[in-house]
């Protein structure tokens, strides 16, 4: 049987390339980790499966609580401890319950409190160069509704190889104003 051994969520800078958007009083990060990072994250090859962890953090800067909808993000969504159940073959039962554990703790939370920032993954399908995706929150009554267009680390789609500059030579350009 194998160990679980994640590496700390701290000693992987996925969230340095996070995007905010804010819309009224509530703030939304979000960042998704490549494959090797999410496999040092949680010591799975999540994407091999065609899991996806999606980073998010809500900051509530409203008086009322705040409701995050995880289906908004993926109508089908992996909840974390199916995630975590899907991948106990092979562990002993001390690091199948470290695994349910960390999968559970990283989990986003659905509400977020009055003044609270509060962070987490959701598991969603895989997708592989760029991941969009929208995350919904309501409070008081209020939907607040963002669009999410994030590069995915270690793949590298054509298009990114693609030199427009020099794609046409000068003289076939016709500019109009």
């Amino acid at each position: 049987t194998a160990a679980y051994k994640p590496m700390s969520i701290d000693s992987i800078p996925f969230r340095d390339r996070a995007v905010t958007q804010t819309s009224g009083p509530i703030s939304v990060s979000a960042a998704v980790p490549g494959a090797e990072e999410t496999r040092a994250l949680f010591d799975i090859p999540l994407y091999d499966s065609g899991i996806q962890p999606v980073w998010l953090q809500v900051e509530n800067g409203g008086d009322n609580l705040a409701r995050y909808a995880p289906v908004s993000t993926d109508p089908e969504y992996f909840a974390p401890l199916e995630v975590a159940y899907m991948n106990r073959r092979g562990y002993s039962d001390p690091a199948r319950n470290e695994m349910d554990g960390r999968f559970h703790n990283l989990a986003m939370p659905r509400y977020i409190g009055a003044g609270e920032t509060r962070s987490g993954f959701v598991f969603t399908h895989a997708d592989y160069g760029a991941k969009g995706f929208n995350v919904d929150v309501f409070s008081g009554g209020e939907s607040y509704g963002f669009t999410f267009l994030l590069r995915v680390p270690g793949f590298e789609p054509d298009y990114a190889r693609l030199d427009l500059e020099n794609l046409y030579p000068d003289e076939d350009i016709v500019s109009l104003d």
